[in-house]
Parts: structure tokens; C-alpha cells; sequence
């Protein structure tokens, strides 16, 4: 079926990246607005304690759902580092924001727990990667 179909497009195009990309300012129209599906996006700061404590987290979620076959892009921007485009905002950090591929200028702020079962109950409400 199509969702088979572009899953395994998604994944076979995905292969010479890292399972969570690291985006910077002038990537980050190409890697998250033009998209074709959900993504994930973890505004960090390298100091932060809670960021490096859910790092692996994040990352073995990215892991999951890659092996699942949901079209979700998981990304990681430094936020001491990069302009962070608007509406998004790095006001506290970790900040982790959906942006569905369906409404990319009303990306969600993740409220929940810094767990990677947390952030996949708040995904899978969501709907994310799951077109």
C-alpha cells in the first residue's frame, strides 16, 4: 500500500543521516518546514542538565519509532547556538515541539515529562507519524 510504500522511501532516504538530525538556523526551512511528514524538534543548550540527562531518551524513541515505520523525523537544535525561528521559542530548555506536516506554522509544545514514554503517549495522542 502507499503508506508501505513511502515509509520505506522515508527510511531508505533517512539511512545517510543520523536517527536524530542535528539542524542548525540555515537548515532548518529544508530539514522541518518542507518535510513531507511530522517532525520532532528538541531545542537544547549543551550546559542543560535535564537536556543531556533525556538525550538518550530521545534518541532511543527516534530509534522506536524508526523501526515502526512512522514518518517522524526526530531533530536536535542548539539553541545558544542558532536563531530559533519563530513561533518556536527556547524560552526554557529542553523545548520539544510537533510540527505535524498538516499545520507547520502551529507547531504543539511538548508540556509533559522529560521520559521517552511521556513524549510517545503526547506523539501518539497526537497522531504524529502516523498519516
Amino acid at each position: 500500500n502507499d503508506h508501505d510504500a513511502a515509509a520505506a522511501a522515508a527510511t531508505a532516504a533517512d539511512e545517510s543521516y543520523d536517527v536524530v538530525r542535528k539542524i542548525v538556523a540555515y537548515n532548518f526551512h529544508e530539514q522541518v518546514t518542507e518535510y513531507p511528514y511530522d517532525v520532532v524538534i528538541m531545542l537544547f543548550a549543551p550546559w542543560c542538565g535535564h537536556c543531556k540527562r533525556f538525550s538518550p531518551e530521545f534518541l532511543n524513541l527516534a530509534k522506536e519509532m524508526r523501526k515502526e515505520k512512522r514518518l517522524i523525523r526526530f531533530t536536535k537544535m542548539d539553541a545558544t547556538k542558532n536563531d530559533v525561528p519563530p513561533p518556536y521559542q527556547a524560552e526554557r530548555v529542553p523545548s520539544i515541539y510537533l510540527s505535524k506536516h498538516t499545520d507547520r506554522s502551529n507547531p504543539v509544545l511538548y508540556q509533559g515529562g522529560l521520559q521517552a514514554a511521556d513524549l510517545r503517549s503526547f506523539l501518539d495522542k497526537m497522531g504524529a507519524g502516523q498519516q
